[in-house]
């Protein structure tokens, strides 16, 4: 399996930040493995997810861009269905439908903004 590695560096502290477990939302669906590790005030966050299982979200709480850095994630939203490896990437939209399986050893790096303020369409691949 290829696994690629994510560090979130810290340019103010000179830091290679550590994350700290978290939900974005009650409706996460990968709120079980998630680790936040940066955050600001206008309602963007970065981290990761290890993470092997299937999520489900009615209604998913944030817009999420994420990156699989290793295993496979297959996510299916609005008829679309998504076969995501390491280095392959999408965005999943605030309010998407979604289903998401991952198989183990599957691990994200994930931008997440919960601001209202930023609407967007898809969901798309990257």
């Amino acid at each position: 399996m290829t696994t690629k590695t994510v560090h979130v560096f810290n340019a103010r502290s000179g830091t290679f930040a550590a994350g700290a477990p978290g939900a974005a939302g009650l409706d996460d669906a990968f709120g079980a493995g998630r680790e936040k590790v940066w955050h600001a005030s206008n309602g963007l966050s970065a981290g990761w997810v290890r993470w092997q299982c299937r999520g489900e979200s009615a209604a998913f709480p944030h817009t999420e861009t994420l990156v699989v850095t290793g295993g496979r994630l297959r996510l299916r939203a609005g008829g679309i269905a998504l076969d995501l490896a390491a280095g392959d990437g999408a965005v999943i939209n605030r309010g998407a439908n979604i289903v998401a399986d991952a198989e183990d050893g599957t691990s994200l790096g994930l931008l997440h903004d919960v601001s209202r303020k930023r609407e967007c369409s898809g969901p798309h691949r990257h």
